[in-house]
């Protein structure tokens, strides 16, 4: 099966993503924020080893180059899939707070896969505004 990598790996439809590609057999890379965030994620899936799921700490979505790091796989990834958005309820600029992150973290995991990671086939982003 592929090498994966998910971005923002903690959250909601992350969890689901991450629950499929491991039912199917995939090795996944998932991003979290935090070493927190994956030990929480790892202890939810005890069954997978390092071989099937791993994890790269990528702690601001929004500062430049922030994926080129994660994107670097050996083995390489093929399949990138963008999951990763700020969220929460206590918004007071919703541009600044929410909107830029997010594109600012689509774009930045788009160059960094173009600039270091050539063999990514497919990218799959996802939104939730």
């Amino acid at each position: 099966m592929s090498r994966v990598l998910l971005t923002g790996g903690s959250g909601f439809i992350a969890a689901h993503v991450l629950d499929i590609l491991l039912e199917r057999g995939h090795s996944v890379v998932t991003t979290v924020r935090s070493q927190e965030k994956a030990n929480k994620i790892e202890d939810a899936h005890p069954k997978y080893g390092k071989d099937k799921l791993d994890f790269a700490i990528v702690e601001d979505i929004a500062q430049e180059h922030a994926f080129d790091k994660a994107v670097v796989s050996d083995p390489p990834f093929e399949t990138v899939i963008h999951t990763a958005s700020p969220f929460h309820f206590n918004v007071t600029d919703v541009q600044k707070e929410l909107l830029d992150p997010a594109i600012i973290g689509t774009t930045g995991v788009l160059k960094s896969i173009a600039k270091s990671a050539p063999s990514v086939e497919r990218v799959v982003i996802t939104s939730s505004f």
